[in-house]
């Protein structure tokens, strides 16, 4: 993290100058604003590369093929281990619910589109 914070100051010192001398001819707000967005965009940049330098984005780079065949379907059946009860519970309870008639199809506002 370091190593890091030295990067950064180093990289806004480096384009400091650079505006200093830059501007210090032209004078017109339109290069500095465009200098500015560079600034902040490369810091970004470096920021982002930074960040995602260590993590794993296999996912992202590479294309996975998958394929499901019917033997695999029933090796995962035959594999599978015994789920939450206190979800099996709630998946039974939600499905097997009856709702109360309160909610008319008059009251729903989406089937009059």
């Amino acid at each position: 993290m370091k190593t890091f914070y030295i990067l950064i100051s180093l990289v806004f010192k480096k384009v400091k100058i650079l505006l200093e001398y830059i501007l210090d001819f032209t004078n017109i707000y339109a290069l500095y604003s465009l200098y500015a967005g560079l600034l902040i965009g490369l810091t970004l940049k470096l920021l982002l590369v930074w960040t995602l330098k260590n993590t794993n984005i296999d996912l992202i780079t590479n294309k996975i093929e998958f394929s499901l065949t019917i033997n695999d379907l029933q090796i995962q059946k035959k594999s599978r281990t015994i789920p939450n009860q206190l979800l099996v519970w709630i998946i039974k309870f939600v499905r097997n619910k009856t709702g109360t008639n309160d909610e008319t199809d008059t009251n729903l506002v989406f089937l009059h589109i």
